[in-house]
């Protein structure tokens, strides 16, 4: 059996957003991503942050005025 195509299936995802292989780097993945998709990618992961309750109401302020200057 060919276990190269297992080994390059992503099988695992992060921020309920991103697949991936967790047995190969992200470098190359972020590496390739446009400007506009690397923003768009912070606000997903922000977003998915935030609705796991990881910031305060204070600090998911800050980040939401923030991303508006993105």
């Amino acid at each position: 059996m060919d276990n190269t195509h297992e080994e390059n299936t992503p099988n695992q995802t992060i921020f309920d957003t991103i697949n991936y292989n967790p047995n190969e780097d992200l470098s190359p993945l972020i590496k390739n991503l446009t400007d506009p998709q690397k923003k768009d990618l912070v606000k997903r992961i922000l977003n998915y942050s935030y609705k796991q309750g990881i910031y305060n109401l204070s600090e998911s302020e800050f980040i939401s005025v923030l991303i508006r200057y993105l």
